[in-house]
């Protein structure tokens, strides 16, 4: 069964690059793997850097609160994720995004040269 979008997520897909996180994720254990791609989902869906709270993070992930503090040192550590603003964010994600906003503020110049 499929869910409904929230409001405030921008899209229902993201670009992803299978082999550059399966080759760049081979140093991470299972778990950290694991929540690593659920880091990277919600940035995807809330369309930018996610707050840094530990305890809203792990409820979203459905992990306890010290196995997510222990895994986001380690994600933080590698470079897997940043902290920016209070927020945690990825670096390829980021340009995912970016380039999404371009490729929007584009069609919508674009479609409004059509009316006028």
């Amino acid at each position: 069964m499929t869910k409904k979008r929230k409001p405030h997520e921008i899209e229902p897909w993201y670009k992803r690059y299978p082999r550059d996180i399966y080759e760049d994720t081979r140093k991470l254990k299972p778990d950290e793997r694991g929540l690593y791609n659920d880091c990277l989902d919600l940035i995807y869906m809330a369309g930018g850097p996610i707050t840094d709270d530990d305890r809203m993070l792990a409820h979203k992930m459905h992990v306890h609160v010290v196995l997510w503090r222990r895994i986001r040192r380690t994600l933080l550590a590698g470079g897997f994720i940043y902290r920016a603003g209070g927020k945690l964010m990825n670096k390829r994600c980021k340009e995912v995004l970016d380039e999404r906003k371009m490729q929007l503020a584009s069609m919508g110049r674009r479609g409004s040269d059509v009316l006028d």
